[in-house]
């Protein structure tokens, strides 16, 4: 018995509808689940009213899904940075198509000693890289 892989990162936000539109239509990942959750799997009771919804989205041919949340607790909010990063084989590309598409970048493309990056937002605020290296 071993780990094998990273099933999903869960994304805290703020309006599940509004992520996933921000993840699906602008970003283009792909929606593989979207279902309520039961009161109780989201700090509710049982029988009450289900303040959240799984919804799970991959980017094609991968295997890690992002699961966007709602807080889940007093120090979960959304606006953080997110310590993941995308990657890509075409940064400069990758940059300029989604700052077309409205997308916010914190840092443009960046030489480190470990590779280029670039940081973006989403609209709660999460500040996400992408890799190239």
């Amino acid at each position: 018995m071993a780990i094998k892989r990273v099933a999903f990162v869960s994304i805290t936000v703020s309006d599940q509808d509004k992520a996933l539109a921000f993840w699906r239509d602008v970003i283009g990942l792909e929606v593989t689940r979207d279902t309520p959750m039961a009161p109780e799997e989201c700090g509710g009771e049982p029988g009450g009213p289900s303040p959240m919804r799984w919804i799970e989205l991959k980017i094609a041919g991968a295997d890690t899904a992002l699961v966007l949340t709602l807080p889940m607790g007093p120090d979960d909010k959304a606006g953080k940075f997110m310590n993941m990063a995308f990657w890509t084989d075409d940064l400069d590309g990758t940059h300029e198509a989604l700052r077309a598409k409205g997308v916010v970048f914190t840092a443009p493309p960046t030489v480190a000693r470990w590779g280029r990056f670039a940081l973006f937002q989403d609209p709660d605020g999460n500040t996400f890289c992408i890799s190239q290296t």
